[in-house]
């Protein structure tokens, strides 16, 4: 396994861990997003206006015990929003 030297720190470190890695990146991103709704019969699209990650992670182990420390760090309430026009932010 190379590290990160050898990598000429073309690499990503986990916020949690710090071990060095290039992939598979799981993250933690905050979106901006838009839904755009239609007249006629069609699924509604979602538009990333916005996208800052806040966290890497090496693996899903890792962020899954770690993600809502970053959440807490970032005042930031997860919740679980439908597609409907009015939503509370997430």
């Amino acid at each position: 396994m190379l590290n990160s030297n050898e990598w000429n720190d073309e690499c990503f470190y986990c916020d949690f861990c710090n071990k060095a890695f290039r992939s598979p990146l799981f993250d933690v991103t905050k979106e901006y997003d838009c839904t755009i709704f239609f007249n006629e019969l069609r699924i509604p699209e979602v538009e990333i206006m916005g996208a800052k990650v806040i966290a890497n992670y090496c693996s899903k182990l890792c962020r899954e015990k770690h993600r809502y420390q970053i959440l807490k760090r970032e005042n930031i309430q997860a919740t679980f929003p439908d597609i409907g026009p009015v939503e509370k932010c997430s």
